[in-house]
């Protein structure tokens, strides 16, 4: 075997074979380009990482504006809104509350009369509620019907009595349970705007 190849050629070189000096510039212009390519490479993979971040960044704080801008507009809106649900409840609400007091009584003494007979129904309400349910009360209850005011009963309250069965209408609960309701909604949004 021989080692001749391993060994440098200093005769005249042709222009078939190359010399070791070019040889040896095609490797280190190989291993150049490889470094070259390699840390391109490197750079492409930072910049794109970076931006990666970059637009996760930018994407948090987009999210994190929109909702600030949410929450913001929501409390404007409940806010706009607390004096026009109040002003219904304080005003139009009352009315009708009171218009639909006679006829919930009438409900009422249609389900408690179901069944029972001979028995005479009783209705107390406040001073004032006698003339209306007079004029209201159907031609189908069969029993007799007395109607007694107290004065101690405000608008909007009435009990009905037949033999020991009692029902208590009250319609100024309702509205109060409906100011406690808007009350508390408006509290909540106060509460969450204030702590985010």
């Amino acid at each position: 075997m021989s080692i001749a190849h391993l060994l440098e050629d200093f005769s005249t070189p042709t222009a078939d074979t190359p010399t070791h000096a070019e040889t040896t510039g095609d490797a280190d212009m190989l291993a150049s380009f490889e470094q070259g390519y390699k840390a391109g490479w490197d750079d492409a993979i930072k910049a794109s990482s970076e931006e990666q971040a970059h637009i996760a960044a930018d994407l948090a704080r987009n999210l994190q504006d929109l909702s600030f801008t949410y929450t913001e507009a929501y409390v404007a809106m409940a806010a706009a809104m607390k004096p026009v649900l109040e002003q219904i409840v304080t005003k139009v609400l009352p009315p009708i509350a009171q218009a639909s007091l006679v006829p919930r009584i009438v409900e009422q003494l249609e389900d408690l009369c179901k069944g029972a007979t001979d028995v005479t129904a009783e209705i107390v309400a406040a001073p004032g509620t006698a003339e209306r349910l007079s004029a209201y009360l159907p031609g189908s209850i069969s029993m007799p019907v007395e109607i007694l005011e107290d004065s101690s009963l405000t608008d909007g309250q009435a009990f009905i009595r037949l033999g020991t069965r009692e029902k208590q209408i009250a319609m100024d609960d309702v509205l109060s349970g409906i100011e406690e309701a808007i009350a508390g909604f408006f509290h909540e949004t106060e509460k969450e705007a204030r702590h985010g």
